[in-house]
């Protein structure tokens, strides 16, 4: 009789303790949710308070320009340093920039304590034009604000679109744009972090390192002048980290254009093709020449790109084609001093040179 008293008396010491870890945990789970509701309902608030400081123009139903006030941002947080945007990400923020790098992880834009935390830039980088490096972190949050909606950089449908690799990067001194050379998912380490190069062989090698680890060959050609922009975040229970790399392309500041992808050696070119469309009918030439494609290639290099224009291209257009020995295509249509970028016209200026090259 005794023993079952005693065994009844366990059973129910037991059910308490079960009963009590099931309700810590219920009530842990529901501070918890309760806690990361709290969070991205105060970052969303934040979010929309910013816009103000940020005008958006529709220059053309493909293209958008950005104008942000940084005075008015730095109001709001006086370690503001730039404003990103990724097309078809969520990602398009004010960036901040403290004395490490472990403040903005769990601290929002108003500096109040948030596990979603802000996107912010590596403490080493300087934004004075001489970062080789800029490195921007971000949390990947589940509800894809920060830099969760990273992971669509990793899917062919998002790094196949031309438009989705040109990154807006803008700080109070420029207006830029980033041109994506290297996507990929790697275990986490601190090789791709790094801010300074003792010699330019160093940074070339970096870069090659870079370009290895790209799920996508994007053909982007970068020299020892050239500067960088990295994105990174989390994944897989930060075992993991999603990286993009890009090529800084332009300085936006003159309104000028960069006309993308020429290579920066000839030798990388195997023929010239040039197709002139005239009332007549086209014209044809193509070229494996050496000297005439080094001109091509130098000639191109030294145009400059501004001043977009409404005139519709027709007759008279001439579409420089470059054979690379990789495989590689690359177009250039012009109409007389006239370039045509993304189905935007804009004047050219020391287009002569390349009018001047002739082949037979």
């Amino acid at each position: 009789m005794r023993r079952k008293k005693n065994k009844r008396y366990k059973k129910v010491i037991l059910n308490l303790i079960i009963y009590s870890i099931l309700i810590f945990i219920l009530v842990y789970s529901g501070i918890k949710i309760y806690n990361w509701y709290k969070d991205k309902t105060n970052n969303h608030e934040i979010s929309e308070k910013i816009k103000d400081t940020v005008i958006v123009q529709d220059e053309n139903e493909d293209k958008e320009e950005y104008t942000v006030d940084f005075n008015k941002l730095k109001e709001q947080n006086n370690e503001a340093v730039a404003w990103i945007k990724v097309n078809n990400t969520n990602i398009e923020y004010p960036i901040v920039k403290a004395a490490n790098n472990n403040f903005y992880l769990n601290h929002s834009f108003d500096k109040s304590k948030n596990s979603a935390g802000w996107i912010f830039a590596d403490y080493r980088n300087k934004f004075d034009g001489t970062d080789k490096n800029i490195i921007i972190y971000g949390h990947n949050m589940r509800d894809n604000s920060m830099f969760g909606s990273m992971k669509n950089i990793l899917n062919s449908e998002w790094y196949d679109n031309e438009e989705n690799t040109n990154i807006i990067l803008n700080t109070e001194n420029e207006k830029c744009i980033y041109k994506v050379f290297s996507v990929y998912k790697i275990e986490s380490e601190d090789y791709y972090i790094r801010t300074e190069f003792s010699h330019d062989s160093e940074f070339e090698q970096f870069i090659k390192n870079l370009k290895s680890r790209s799920i996508k060959e994007f053909n982007t050609d970068i020299s020892k002048e050239d500067s960088i922009l990295t994105l990174s975040t989390c994944a897989n229970n930060n075992k993991y980290r999603v990286v993009l790399h890009a090529k800084k392309y332009s300085n936006k500041n003159n309104d000028n254009v960069i006309i993308e992808n020429i290579p920066n050696s000839a030798d990388k070119v195997s023929s010239v093709e040039i197709k002139e469309e005239t009332e007549g009918g086209e014209i044809y030439h193509k070229t494996q020449e050496r000297k005439v494609i080094e001109e091509v290639v130098n000639a191109l290099k030294k145009i400059e790109v501004k001043d977009k224009t409404n005139i519709k291209f027709s007759d008279n257009t001439k579409t420089y084609i470059l054979k690379l020995y990789d495989g590689t295509t690359l177009t250039y249509c012009f109409q007389n001093n006239y370039y045509n970028i993304n189905n935007v016209n804009y004047k050219t200026y020391n287009y002569e040179e390349l009018m001047k090259i002739k082949i037979e």
